[in-house]
């Protein structure tokens, strides 16, 4: 299995790498990552957040109390032609994962944070179509056992999604996992994820150093 980390690169430009052409089902444009967080509305518990989304970059704090996760991908469940993996976690990419055909249930993937954190919420986007992740879990790796922390709906949507996480757990290894898709029976299609991790509780003061000591050491 592939293993990789998401390490900034250059800005997007418009001009796409030529890759072989995908079933006529996926053709679709993949949309570059928005990169600024919003105070969004919540719809039975999944936030949906209008163009522009929900995200700051990897390894950048969104506010005192949560910083976006810089994730290794640990194991994935495969991908189709050129849609890696590591798109799903590339803070510039323009492209997506997709699943090997036929394989639209259950596709994990385990990531590894930097040291063990608590997470605060999952954000996700994929084009909105029937490839489209439609229920999500998260799972965090206890004492050698993985410990499921949510299950929940995602909305047919080409806007990010983001659900909050009810229970808090440490941990340095996380299992996402797209349960299933919104009915297409070739493939399912996620253009990006991201684990947003809570900052330890400390006073005004400290939360300042202890956000820029976390942004490089994530960077």
């Amino acid at each position: 299995t592939a293993s990789s980390w998401a390490a900034p690169r250059r800005s997007w430009a418009p001009t796409a790498a030529a890759v072989p052409p995908p079933p006529p089902s996926a053709v679709l444009q993949a949309v570059p990552m928005p990169a600024s967080p919003l105070d969004l509305p919540e719809d039975n518990g999944v936030v949906v957040a209008p163009l522009g989304g929900v995200h700051g970059g990897v390894g950048r704090c969104l506010d005192d109390q949560v910083c976006v996760a810089r994730l290794k991908i640990l194991n994935h469940p495969g991908h189709y032609m050129n849609h890696e993996a590591s798109h799903l976690i590339d803070p510039v990419s323009v492209e997506y994962w997709a699943s090997l055909p036929g394989h639209v249930r259950d596709q994990a993937f385990v990531f590894e944070l930097e040291q063990a954190h608590v997470i605060a919420r999952v954000d996700w986007k994929d084009r909105g179509d029937g490839m489209g992740a439609a229920k999500l879990s998260l799972e965090a790796r206890i004492n050698d056992a993985w410990q499921k922390l949510s299950t929940w709906d995602a909305a047919q949507t080409s806007n990010w999604q983001s659900h909050t996480m009810s229970m808090s757990l440490r941990s340095h290894q996380w299992r996402l996992s797209f349960v299933c898709n919104h009915g297409d029976e070739n493939h399912l299609v996620v253009q990006g994820a991201r684990l947003v991790v809570k900052l330890p509780p400390t006073s005004p003061a400290h939360n300042v150093i202890h956000s820029q000591r976390i942004t490089r050491k994530l960077w």
